[in-house]
């Protein structure tokens, strides 16, 4: 990997201890995080930075693993919510950010 963030010993160091102490994720929910995973990638690009994963996206990928309705709906719900977090905290640090440099 070529990103100096995490050239050198003490880089790895610390990558390796946040990766230890990690949460880990449930075998039950492992299908949802790869899901988001993947999903994230979907993201449209707005003037803000990104946006939502689409629902459409959710979509494809339930029909691409050939979920029922109950699990395609229920794969959405865990979507969205995750998201609407992950966008949350984006835009709080973006704020941050821009307070930082402008203060």
């Amino acid at each position: 990997m070529d990103d100096a963030r995490f050239a050198g010993p003490d880089q790895s160091r610390i990558a390796s201890a946040k990766l230890a102490t990690a949460p880990r994720v449930h075998p039950a929910n492992a299908f949802y995080e790869e899901a988001y995973s993947d999903l994230s990638t979907e993201r449209p690009l707005t003037m803000g930075g990104v946006g939502p994963i689409p629902m459409s996206a959710v979509i494809n990928y339930a029909e691409y693993y050939d979920l029922t309705t109950y699990e395609s709906g229920r794969l959405w719900r865990v979507i969205k919510a995750v998201d609407r977090v992950e966008l949350a905290l984006k835009a709080r640090d973006r704020s941050r950010d821009e307070n930082t440099s402008t203060g």
